[in-house]
């Protein structure tokens, strides 16, 4: 369980770092597991729908450029 929050606060840290432009699904993976393909990309995307559960995250996905973006900038807090 440990493992899960720590995943969850660096997901959070990133999209709060990237600002305006948001962040892509490829790098997230990339960043977080080290590795990029299907399943880590799948293991982002359900990581993402619980942060959005958990802390009420306003997590928008914009499907022409690809990238997350967090609509909500008083959530900046971890």
């Amino acid at each position: 369980m440990a493992k899960k929050v720590r995943v969850l606060e660096t997901i959070h840290r990133c999209l709060i770092e990237s600002g305006e432009n948001g962040i892509s699904l490829k790098d997230l993976a990339k960043f977080i597991y080290g590795r990029n393909n299907k399943k880590y990309e799948l293991r982002i995307i359900k990581n993402v729908g619980l942060l959005r559960i958990r802390k009420g995250l306003k997590i928008n996905y914009d499907k022409k450029t690809r990238r997350y973006l967090l609509l909500s900038p008083k959530n900046t807090e971890l």
